[in-house]
Order: structure tokens, then sequence, then C-alpha cells
């Protein structure tokens, strides 16, 4: 019999993993080049900022902001006056040290704190997010490439000419629709704070969006995404009633391995609140629905979904014959596809052929008619 292999591709987010917010500039000036460059940075043109400097001194550090402040209402200056055939401002001093007598304004705290956290606190593979202009509804999640001390130049030429701009390289998601996350989450994106570490309790959102199937310390997720016309009543049920089966025989993977041969006797056990799902739905276009759960549950349901889809006519397919793996990137290290492999062979050997093939049945209506896709993808090949 062929061998079938499920891809959970489910991202694997270290527990320390941070999510910053980034506000593109005043009246979101830099949003173009953010997106043109796959870069993020602050509004100061010409700042002087050596690779190797970590911001350990204040006084150079007050005096490194000073400098950028004064270069940035300089250069702006010049571009004004330039555009309107005006007498040229004298240029300031580029160099640090001249500004070591001057006392930074309460004003400038927020530029100085914005400048440590974005070429100190930040971190490889953290995310940062970026709200783009209100009418478009929609919000930029990047991760950053490298390490905060490894620096890039940008340039914003319709606001500054070819001043440089210490800038660190992003890789950018697919855009996030904003009205599939909070009021709450979407006004403190908008707030004009250059950049500050967003609240952990956000976390779940942007991962929702950004990864949809992931796991994030002890919280497991899954996605499925519809992108058909309708979801209907009769829909709902197979859904519900898969995410029942796969509830129940998880248990009894767990808590002596009963096997059932009916759905009337999945529909007959009864669980706490503790072994369960929650289910969030989305009804925006395309729709999805979210499973969450401190358990594998999420997960389990993603690789048996993608293995029922998969399967040809209602055939059922050994435990031997099912492999679990996970290609996403950074999962090679971790042990969750061996614990899933282990719950998905379990699970469909307490299935009974009656049971497999009425779930197998469901599963492709739903892949059918609503269009519903989760993460995961089985393929089959030959011994």
């Amino acid at each position: 019999m062929p061998e079938t292999q499920i891809d959970l591709r489910t991202a694997v987010i270290p527990p320390n993993k941070k999510i910053w917010r980034l506000f593109p500039g005043k009246t979101y000036r830099f949003l173009q080049e953010f997106k043109n460059n796959q870069v993020v940075f602050l509004d100061f043109p010409g700042l002087v900022l050596p690779n190797d400097f970590y911001f350990e001194d204040k006084l150079l550090t007050d005096a490194i902001v000073l400098a950028g402040l004064a270069r940035r209402d300089w250069v702006a200056a010049m571009v004004k006056a330039n555009r309107l055939g005006k007498e040229l401002p004298v240029e300031p001093p580029r160099n640090p040290v001249s500004y070591f007598e001057q006392t930074l304004p309460k004003k400038a705290l927020s530029d100085r704190a914005a400048l440590i956290a974005l070429f100190r606190s930040a971190q490889k593979n953290d995310l940062v997010v970026v709200p783009d202009r209100i009418p478009s509804r929609q919000i930029l999640v990047g991760e950053f490439l490298d390490e905060p001390e490894i620096r890039t130049v940008a340039t914003a030429p319709d606001f500054y000419g070819s001043e440089p701009i210490p800038a660190r390289p992003v890789r950018w998601f697919p855009v996030v629709n904003e009205v599939d996350l909070s009021r709450e989450l979407s006004d403190v994106l908008r707030r004009p704070n250059p950049f500050t570490l967003l609240g952990r309790n956000f976390y779940p959102q942007i991962f929702d969006e950004t990864y949809g199937t992931y796991r994030f310390g002890e919280a497991q997720a899954a996605r499925l995404l519809t992108s058909g016309p309708d979801f209907t009543g009769d829909d709902n049920l197979d859904l519900s009633l898969l995410i029942k089966a796969v509830t129940v025989l998880s248990y009894s993977a767990e808590h002596g391995r009963r096997r059932f041969e009916t759905l009337s006797e999945v529909l007959d056990v009864q669980l706490t609140s503790d072994f369960a799902m929650s289910l969030g739905i989305n009804v925006h276009s395309p729709g999805a629905f979210h499973l969450k759960s401190a358990s594998a549950l999420p997960l389990v349901f993603t690789a048996l979904f993608a293995l029922m889809v998969s399967a040809e006519g209602a055939e059922q397919p050994r435990p031997q014959d099912i492999k679990v793996v996970n290609t996403s990137e950074r999962a090679s290290d971790d042990p969750c596809a061996v614990e899933i492999d282990e719950r998905v062979r379990t699970v469909v050997s307490l299935m009974g052929f009656d049971l497999w093939k009425s779930f197998c049945e469901r599963a492709k209506r739903l892949a059918q008619n609503p269009q519903m896709q989760g993460t995961g993808r089985a393929r089959r090949s030959p011994r």
C-alpha cells in the first residue's frame, strides 16, 4: 500500500520571539520605501550610527540623537529651499561630539527610545508591524532578517533627497486585512509613536493572520480557510462533526484506546471543556476558522483533514503507511511532528471503516463546496 506523507507546514515560534510596532513617519511618508526596499527605518536622515555602537554610553547616545534631529531639520529645510529657489540653510555639524554640551529635550525622549529599540533591542526573527494608510485598511507584518548590529542604508528621496538613513532589512509577509484585527489592536498600531514593543496580549492576533497554523509555547493553533461563496448549515454540521470526532478519538488515544465503529458512538461521548478546542470564526472573505488549544488537537485535526481529503475514494490507510512531517522554516529541531505522527496513527487505528468512510466523505465535501483548505498537505507515494 502506498505511503501517505502529511506535511503540517506549521510555524514553530520561539517563546522569546517579540513583536514590535513601527509607525511609518508623519503622514505615512516612508511607507512606499518600506514596501519597495524591504526595510524599516526611523525619521533620521543622515544619522551617524557606527556599526559597532550599542548605546551603552548615555552621553554619546544623547549626542547622536541631537545630531540626528538637527540633521533631520536641516535636510527638510534644504529640500524645501531647493524647491522654492531660496537661500540654503547652514549645515549643522554631523559629528555627535559637537552636541556633548547640549541636553536632550523631553520631546526627543521617544526618538531616543525608538532608536535604541530598533538598533539594539529588536532581534533577528522578531516581527515588526506597520500600518498602511487608513483608506487601504491593511497592515504590514515583517520579520527582521539580521541581528540589530547588521544594518543597511535607505533613502527617502521625496522628503530627504539622497541623504542616507540607517535601516534594518526585513522580509514582508502577505498583507493583513485590518478588519480581521480587533479595534483595540488597530488603535494601538495607528498611534504615531515611532517604534515600540507590542503588548503580548496582541500576539495571538498577529500570529493568527501571519502564520495561520503555529506552535507558540504551549499554545497550538490551526487555520482553515474557505474561499467558496457560501458556508451553509450542512457545511457547519460537517465541520462540527469532524471537530467532535478528532477530539473524542484523541481523548481515546490517551485514555484507554477505545475503538469507534459508528458516528453515533462518537456523538454519545461527552467530554469536559478541559479537553477541547476553541473555535474562532472570521466571516470576512475569504472566511477563516481558527482552532486553538493548549494540547496537540489543532495540529492533529490539520493532519487528519489533509489525510481524509487526499484519500482515494473512501480507502482507509493503514497506520503504518502514514508519515507526518513538518517542513516549515525552523521546524527541524522541533519534536512536534513526531508527537503528531504518533497521535494521527493511533487515531486512524481507532476508527472503524464505517466511521472513517463517513468522515472522509464529510472532509471531501468541505474541500469541494465551501472550498475549505487547511495548512497541512498530504501526498501519496509508492514505497
